[in-house]
């Protein structure tokens, strides 16, 4: 299913390059510069502690297109997320921040990508080994490792009207290089996580989307859902992970 996915958007991508009816001048869609921020309802499936749960998502950004039509851009966005697990007492927090550089073709745009991220986890321990979480005991840290690595994104556009459109973006970037952050000697468990090894598997995201126009050009209504998909190894072992989120936001657009 995350295949089909993935390949049906890269399709749709492909074939806006070719709607000549939405090739022309795409200046009153990518301002000079951007500031937005949003917040979402965002449902967790996490293998690695066992449970699925939901909590907000809170995400922030900005970005600059340059160049001829502006049709070179920058953008940095920043998204937090902390969940607790009702069924076990387990918690997930992640920071994660991609810095992306982009080239647009029309309505059509690709770059490269620099991601980076911080991980920490809290769960029960397997006391008796069969495999599964103690639901009974004290939940007690489980990992904390920042990760940076680097990726690709690929998106669209379809404008609706003077300023609004439809939007559409896939981000895949590797879990790279992970290392531990210090941990506190007087853990319980403190031996156990200094000798464990963690890193966290390439990250493919996709993001459907779109704006409203709220003014004649200062302010937009962002909105839209987006998955993704990715991996935790924890002692060689991957678990996989799942974040799908509904969001609305605003952004203030400068165009000069």
């Amino acid at each position: 299913m995350r295949y089909s996915l993935l390949h049906f958007t890269i399709i749709i991508c492909v074939s806006l390059a070719y709607h000549t009816a939405i090739a022309g001048d795409m200046d009153s869609y990518t301002p000079t510069a951007y500031v937005q921020a949003d917040g979402g309802y965002s449902i967790y499936k996490s293998k690695l502690l066992q449970a699925n749960d939901t909590s907000t998502t809170v995400g922030y950004g900005f970005g600059i297109n340059a160049g001829t039509d502006r049709n070179v851009g920058m953008r940095l966005t920043r998204e937090q997320s902390s969940f607790t697990f009702a069924l076990n007492a387990s918690t997930r927090k992640l920071t994660l921040q991609d810095l992306a550089f982009i080239w647009r073709f029309g309505p059509v745009y690709l770059g490269g990508v620099i991601a980076s991220s911080n991980w920490t986890a809290t769960a029960p321990p397997d006391a008796d080994s069969d495999g599964l979480l103690d639901t009974g005991s004290d939940a007690e840290e489980l990992c904390n490792f920042q990760t940076a690595g680097y990726g690709a994104t690929l998106g669209g556009l379809i404008p609706i009207g003077r300023r609004s459109a439809l939007t559409l973006d896939i981000t895949s970037a590797s879990g790279g290089t992970s290392s531990p952050l210090a941990y506190d000697p007087t853990l319980t468990n403190a031996d156990t996580l200094n000798a464990r090894t963690v890193s966290l598997g390439t990250r493919t995201e996709v993001a459907i989307g779109g704006t409203l126009a709220l003014t004649k050009s200062l302010l937009d209504l962002t909105a839209g859902f987006k998955m993704r998909n990715y991996s935790v190894s924890l002692d060689s072992t991957a678990y996989a992970e799942q974040l799908s989120t509904t969001y609305i936001g605003l952004r203030t657009n400068f165009t000069f």
